[in-house]
């Protein structure tokens, strides 16, 4: 679940160069090598225990991949992720959900209409819904909306979600895969479509009549190995956002051992790499998705974010020309360029750049706030806000765009939300603290921790009330594990600045991951209060009312 306001931001965050997508899931604890299998779910599943440990992996990939039971498989990973998984009670719902829409379903006189009945099922009956646009895998996210917590999911959970019911009805499902994407394909030896769970379970009978949205539309239909190959680079992005680079590069090898022509885990591979400074392997590992993919533009703009981390400046932009040559639309590769631009201070040229990314993808939230930030810097503050909103719409967690909206409108005469920055002191003393502020901004951004941490730390030397940098070094000890630290950090910031409505969140986030559900409950409580406006708190309340069973509250 994505956490509102770990990083707090002066000027406007500018999201730089593009990278994997992050999920968001509660972290788990180091593994252990665990028995294989231990007891039976409803239908006969096997329940496996830490199926992300190497030897669990192996016993598992040893069996016929029609013999992998793979909805058991992906649950043991969601609870490797969220200990609070019950994957017997997730098994049990998905047979009701499958006994709930079976007579529907065999009523129905034609393949498509058996289909849809099952769709008319999940998203109207049952409230489903997709989330996500741009159809990264962002979450393993299967015990969220088997257990209904919220029951939403996108492209990877929906579609897995088809197949098991499919399995117990009846219904000949599979799943097929493409670059950044899944969807579900219906295949009975006479009639064969597609369905896209993003767009509510919509029928294609031609795979390549999706919305050209994605990295690429070559899908192919994958077994149950080439599934736990997927999850596995699920997970590993996962931990790439709590700075786990170790489990990421483990689980990313797994993942291309497995299925070496899943180049997503090369990409994931790549980017762990290049948090450790082993440039020259993360070049090797986007290189090979070049090899395997030499007509696609998402390599050359993974390859060209290596360059730029090693500091290599010339291909850099050579490779996001190169996206753009096989991709004339790759929203990537323009926003990417639009970055460089702005850093070497060609405002017109970002705008242009980051319009040219929308005009590709309309739902890109970093491009909609970094066009709003250089727009705002010209001083077009009304089409500034715009471009905010609209980042908040496709994206109501962005901290980064809560906090330009905000400043923009009291820039605008239109005080909201948040306090706009204060005015900026220009003593020795609080030029030395930005400084320290501004270069552990710098540092996180580029995965650095440690030192991150320690810049911020020497900012609070100079001022121990300074509430950003203060903000952000909990968020760091929380995206470290450190979630004593954390809860020390953000206890001090509430009690400096008692209307800090991050303060209160955060610190409610680190009470949901050590199980304190009614103290998290108070916390989002009390920020609600200071703003009543505030998207992410109310979805934060909603999500800890859940694991309370407290649904009609959530």
């Amino acid at each position: 679940m994505k956490h509102a306001g770990r990083t707090c931001v002066r000027q406007g965050d500018h999201r730089g160069i593009s990278e994997m997508t992050k999920i968001h899931i509660q972290p788990t604890s180091l593994f252990f090598l665990w028995i294989a299998v231990s007891i039976m779910g409803a239908q006969g599943e096997a329940i496996y225990e830490n199926c992300l440990s190497d030897e669990t992996l192996d016993t598992i990939l040893a069996l016929p991949p029609e013999k992998i039971d793979i909805l058991a498989v992906a649950l043991s990973m969601s609870k490797a992720v969220d200990p609070n998984v019950d994957i017997a009670v997730c098994l049990k719902n998905i047979d009701r959900l499958a006994e709930e829409v079976c007579p529907a379903v065999m009523q129905a006189a034609t393949p498509e209409a058996k289909v849809r009945s099952l769709g008319r099922f999940l998203f109207e009956e049952k409230g489903f819904r997709p989330v996500g646009y741009f159809s990264a895998f962002q979450d393993v996210g299967l015990h969220r909306i088997y257990l209904f917590q919220p029951n939403i999911g996108n492209c990877f959970p929906l579609s897995f979600l088809y197949i098991a019911i499919g399995q117990r009805i009846g219904l000949p499902l599979s799943m097929i895969h493409a670059t950044g994407h899944v969807m579900v394909a219906y295949d009975d030896g006479k009639a064969k479509f597609y369905i896209e769970t993003t767009e509510e379970g919509k029928i294609y009978q031609n795979a390549s009549d999706v919305k050209n949205r994605f990295h690429d539309q070559q899908f192919h239909n994958v077994d149950n190995r080439q599934i736990i190959a997927i999850l596995l680079n699920n997970i590993a992005a996962k931990f790439g956002n709590e700075g786990r680079y170790d489990e990421v590069i483990r689980l990313s090898r797994k993942g291309t051992a497995i299925w070496p022509d899943l180049i997503e885990s090369y990409w994931m591979l790549a980017e762990a790499l290049v948090e450790f400074r082993m440039f020259d392997q993360a070049i090797e590992a986007c290189r090979k998705a070049i090899e395997l993919r030499p007509d696609m533009a998402e390599p050359h703009n993974r390859l060209g974010i290596v360059f730029r981390k090693k500091g290599d400046s010339e291909p850099v932009i050579t490779e996001f020309q190169e996206a753009l040559r096989l991709d004339p639309k790759s929203s990537r590769a323009h926003f990417n360029l639009a970055v460089i631009a702005y850093e070497n201070g060609d405002i017109d040229e970002a705008i242009a750049g980051y319009r040219r990314a929308i005009d590709s993808e309309p739902q890109y939230a970093a491009a909609h706030n970094n066009l709003g930030y250089a727009l705002e810097l010209r001083g077009e503050l009304d089409e500034a806000i715009l471009h905010y909103r609209k980042a908040l719409e496709i994206e109501p967690i962005y901290a980064s765009a809560q906090q330009n909206l905000s400043r923009a409108l009291q820039k605008n005469g239109e005080p909201q939300g948040f306090a706009a920055d204060t005015a900026r002191q220009t003593t020795p003393e609080e030029r030395q603290r930005d400084a320290f502020f501004d270069a552990g901004l710098i540092m996180s951004k580029k995965g650095l921790v440690d030192q991150a941490i320690v810049a911020y730390q020497k900012a609070l030397e100079i001022d121990p009330n300074y509430v950003n940098a203060r903000n952000n070094l909990g968020s760091l000890y929380e995206k470290k594990g450190e979630l004593d630290a954390a809860m020390l950090e953000f206890e001090r910031l509430i009690e400096i600045d008692p209307n800090f409505v991050y303060g209160y969140v955060n610190l409610g986030y680190i009470h949901n991951r050590k199980a304190d559900l009614d103290k998290a409950v108070e916390l989002y409580e009390k920020a609600i209060s200071l703003d009543k406006s505030f998207i992410q708190a109310y979805h934060y309340l909603a999500d800890v009312l859940w694991k309370k069973k407290e649904y009609d509250k959530a």
